[in-house]
């Protein structure tokens, strides 16, 4: 694996867990303001 292959699969993995933190806490405030 090149050093640069690496660093994009480092930046797609970072964004994915962004992407689903944000996702998580948007469905934690919706089940929150549901009540």
């Amino acid at each position: 694996m090149t050093r640069r292959a690496l660093e994009r699969t480092v930046e797609v993995m970072a964004m994915l867990f962004l992407i689903g933190l944000f996702a998580l806490i948007g469905f934690s405030v919706w089940l929150v303001l549901r009540k």
